[in-house]
């Protein structure tokens, strides 16, 4: 298992190496600022905010409002959004689990079956 300190490392000089094609160096750091906003604020964040639901429940209120003074239409839009992938993305992910097979753990393993090839039965026939 590698370290977060390694993960961390990796991505910001993967994104080092794309950054270096592109023409400018306000383009270079800008992706450089996303690039650390991503992969080291992001999870912060997120382990803040989402630990609990009394920071969660707010932080939706703020959207839905937030979205509404743009207009009605994207706060219907932003309020389907979060039914869709909060309340149905996850029913259908326990549902699916019904017809999954074989369970070995977080990942799947590929169970390679033998190929057994039908044969042809001859039927019998007695003047031969």
């Amino acid at each position: 298992m590698t370290s977060n300190a390694i993960s961390v490392n990796s991505a910001i000089i993967g994104s080092i190496c794309l950054t270096s094609r592109l023409p400018s160096d306000y383009h270079c750091f800008t992706a450089l600022v996303l690039t650390f906003q991503i992969y080291v604020l992001f999870p912060i964040f997120a382990r803040l905010f989402w630990d609990t639901y009394v920071t969660l429940i707010p932080c939706l209120l703020i959207g839905g409002f937030a979205t509404y003074s743009v207009s009605p239409l994207t706060f219907y839009l932003y309020l389907g959004s979060v039914f869709i992938g909060n309340l149905m993305l996850p029913v259908g992910i326990v549902y699916g689990l019904n017809y999954k097979h074989n369970i070995y753990g977080p990942w799947d393993e590929a169970v390679i079956e033998p190929y057994v090839r039908p044969t042809r039965v001859k039927p019998y026939d007695p003047y031969r």
